[in-house]
C-alpha cells in the first residue's frame, strides 16, 4: 500500500515528529511504500533521524499561520501533489494547515488527532473546539489516536467515531551505553518548549532543588528565550543545559544518563518522551493528567511519581531530591507497545478505509 504521512512540522523532539518519522519507518518495514509531505526544506533538516525517510519538503512561511501550526508559502502546491499520489493520505493535527490540504486532495484519508487530554474544560472554548474538530473529522474515513485517554477525549468533545483505532507510540531503542541507577545524576526535559509543556516550571524546581546545572533541556520553541534567562538568572551555562533539537542517538545516550525525566505537561494526547525516559531507567516525575497516568500504569509505574498539576515549584523540587537519593523502580517494559504493534493498528485501520 502507498502512504503519505501529511507532517505539519518535522524536526526536533517533539511527540508528533517522532510519531511520523517512527511509524514511517515501522510501516515501511511491513512492507509498504510510505512517502512524508513536510512544511519545510532540506537545508533546515540535520536530523540524522531523517536520513532514512522518503521525505517530500513544502516550502513554509516564517511567521506562525492563524492556522496555529505553520502555514504554508504555497498551499496550492501541497494539494496538488496529495491529489496525484496514488495512495492513502493520512494527516496529522486537526488544525494544521496541511490537515486542510489533505482535506482538498480527495484521497481516502485518515487524521490522527493527537487531541490533548485532559482536553477543554467547559465555556466558550470548548464548545468552538468541539464544533471545529468536528467539522474537520467529518472529512476523514478513519481517526487515529496515541492513547487511549485521548479517545475518551475525543468522544467526549466530538462523539465515538466507528472507525478508529488506538495506536501508541512505541519505546525509542535504548542507548547501549545506559547507565546504573548509582551512576547516574542528570535530570531530562524533553519536548516542546512551548506554554502547555511547562519546561519552565520543571527547569524552575530544578534550580529550586539546586540542581540546575544537572538539567538537560532537550527541544526548540518559543519558551527558550524564558528558559534562557532562567539559566542566566541562576548562573547556569546556557548551553549545556539548553541542548537544542538533537539526534536520536544523542537523546538515548541522554537518556541513559539521566536519574529523572521531568513531565509536567498540563495536557497530552500520550507523552513518549515520558515513556522513552522511564523505559531508559530514569525515575519519572510528572503531572496528574489522564495520558501520563496510562503510561504509568502500562509501565508498572506508583501512581504516588504523579505530582498534582497545581504543584508548587518547592514541592516539585522536594520531590526531585527525595527521588535523586534513591533508586529507580525498573519498568514493566514486557506489557510495552512497539512501534511495529503502532503500524499495524495502523495498518488495520488503512485497509478498513480502502476496502470500505
Amino acid at each position: 500500500m502507498r502512504i503519505a504521512q501529511v507532517a505539519p512540522f518535522l524536526n526536533g523532539q517533539g511527540g508528533i515528529q517522532t510519531y511520523i518519522r517512527q511509524v514511517s519507518r515501522a510501516l515501511t518495514e511491513l512492507g509498504h511504500e510510505v512517502e512524508i509531505f513536510a512544511l519545510g526544506s532540506p537545508d533546515e533538516s540535520n536530523d540524522a533521524a531523517e536520513s532514512s525517510l522518503n521525505i517530500r519538503w513544502f516550502k513554509a512561511e516564517a511567521r506562525e499561520s492563524p492556522l496555529r501550526y505553520g502555514g504554508l508559502a504555497n498551499l496550492d502546491a501541497l494539494v496538488a501533489a496529495l491529489r496525484s499520489f496514488d495512495g492513502l493520505v493520512h494527516a496529522h493535527q486537526p488544525f494544521a494547515s496541511t490537515t486542510f490540504a489533505a482535506i482538498r486532495s480527495r484521497q481516502p484519508r485518515v487524521l490522527s488527532a493527537h487531541v490533548h487530554a485532559p482536553g477543554y474544560r467547559g465555556g466558550a472554548r470548548e464548545f468552538r473546539r468541539r464544533i471545529q474538530l468536528r467539522l474537520v473529522a467529518a472529512q476523514f474515513n478513519g481517526i487515529v489516536f496515541d492513547s487511549d485517554s485521548e479517545r475518551d477525549v475525543y468522544s467526549s468533545l466530538v462523539g465515538r467515531s466507528s472507525m478508529h483505532v488506538v495506536a501508541r507510540p512505541g519505546l525509542s531503542a535504548l542507548s547501549p551505553t545506559r547507565l546504573g541507577s548509582d551512576a547516574r545524576s542528570e535530570i531530562a526535559i524533553v519536548g516542546a518548549l512551548t506554554a502547555h509543556k511547562r519546561p519552565d516550571l520543571a527547569l524552575r524546581s530544578a534550580i529550586e532543588a539546586g540542581r540546575g546545572s544537572d538539567c538537560r533541556v532537550v527541544g526548540q520553541g518559543p519558551m527558550r528565550p524564558a528558559l534562557a534567562s532562567l539559566c542566566e538568572e541562576a548562573g547556569l551555562i546556557t548551553d549545556q543545559v539548553l541542548c537544542g533539537s538533537v539526534d536520536d542517538a544523542t537523546l538515548a545516550d541522554l537518556m541513559g544518563r539521566s536519574k529523572v525525566i521531568l513531565a509536567l505537561s498540563t495536557e497530552e494526547a500520550y507523552g513518549i518522551g515520558l515513556a522513552d525516559g522511564i523505559a531508559a531507567g530514569a525515575f519519572p516525575i510528572a503531572a496528574d493528567i489522564p495520558s501520563h497516568r496510562e503510561i504509568f500504569r502500562m509501565l508498572g509505574i506508583p501512581q504516588s511519581s504523579l505530582v498534582p498539576i497545581d504543584a508548587t515549584v518547592a514541592a516539585i523540587a522536594e520531590k526531585i531530591l527525595f527521588v535523586l537519593g534513591g533508586t529507580s523502580i525498573p519498568p514493566a517494559l514486557s506489557s510495552a507497545p512497539t512501534w511495529e504493534d503502532a503500524a499495524t493498528a495502523l495498518q488495520s485501520l488503512y485497509q478498513r478505509v480502502t476496502q470500505g
